[in-house]
Parts: C-alpha cells; sequence; structure tokens
C-alpha cells in the first residue's frame, strides 16, 4: 500500500471561475471592410482577451493592389506572434471596381487558428461573401476636396 498523497483536485469554483462557467476565450476574425467603394482586409481580436500564434488561411487566395499583391499570404495572415484585446490590424485591398473587376473571388472562406494565454488552441471558419459589396452606390471625392476640408480642424 502507498503511502503517497493523491493531489488534490481543483475546487469547481477555481476551474470554472466563481459562477461555473468556463473562462473566457479570445475571438479572432478577418473581416472584410467597404468604405466609399475602397476595399480593406482586417485581422481583428474582438474579445478582452489577448490571442497569441495567429494564423490565417483563404480558400481561394485572393489579390489586392491592382492584382500585384497576394493580399491572402501577407505576413499578418500567416502569423502574427501577439494580437491584443480589442485591436485589429487593417490592410488596403483594392478599389471594389478594380477587384471586381479583375474577377477575383468573391465568395471566400478563412480559416483561423490561435492560441489563449493557457496555450489552448482555439479555430473558426467564416464564409465571406464580398459580392455584397459589388453593386452599393457611394460617392467618390477628388483628393484635391480633402486636403481643402478644415471642417475638422
Amino acid at each position: 500500500m502507498s503511502t503517497r498523497a493523491r493531489p488534490k483536485a481543483k475546487p469547481q469554483a477555481a476551474r470554472f471561475g466563481r459562477k461555473g462557467a468556463e473562462k473566457p476565450a479570445p475571438e479572432v476574425i478577418v473581416d472584410f471592410l467597404f468604405d466609399d467603394g475602397l476595399l480593406y482586409v482586417s485581422l481583428q481580436n474582438i474579445s478582452d482577451i489577448p490571442a497569441y500564434e495567429v494564423r490565417a488561411g483563404f480558400d481561394p487566395p485572393f489579390r489586392g493592389l491592382g492584382g500585384e499583391q497576394d493580399t491572402s499570404a501577407l505576413r499578418m495572415f500567416r502569423h502574427t506572434p501577439f494580437l491584443a484585446p480589442r485591436r485589429a490590424i487593417r490592410s488596403f485591398l483594392d478599389s471594389s471596381a478594380a477587384y471586381f473587376q479583375r474577377g477575383e473571388p468573391r465568395a471566400i472562406t478563412v480559416s483561423i487558428t490561435y492560441l489563449g494565454a493557457d496555450r489552448k488552441k482555439y479555430s473558426r471558419t467564416i464564409q465571406h461573401d464580398l459580392g455584397i459589396y459589388e453593386d452599393l452606390a457611394f460617392i467618390t471625392q477628388p483628393l484635391n476636396a480633402a486636403k481643402n476640408d478644415t471642417s475638422n480642424r
């Protein structure tokens, strides 16, 4: 018979918090943004918990900047070591007219993986339909108008 003491189990409150719920987890998304005819892609931590070792893959891949950049392969998507709570990294994709005129994909599936502070692995898949932006109306402003606008000063 062994005299070694068995380790005590953690009380349920210590494992799950005061109310018995699991500890909150980070939530990371990739979103596409439309702003006055311009498209952006954003990697976002929408939670109050930091995320680590963030990676995002795209199916199919897509190009931006007039077709010159493999935007889906940017370093921010290949590996972001730390993404602070409520932070976003945004990159210009293209004008919506140029993106759609080139025949870039409208339906894009994003697979995201990341770790919590406890090193637990999380993943999510998001289906995007960029076609929703294709026929939106918007008003373009000349660059000079923005430079001469002093209403916000």
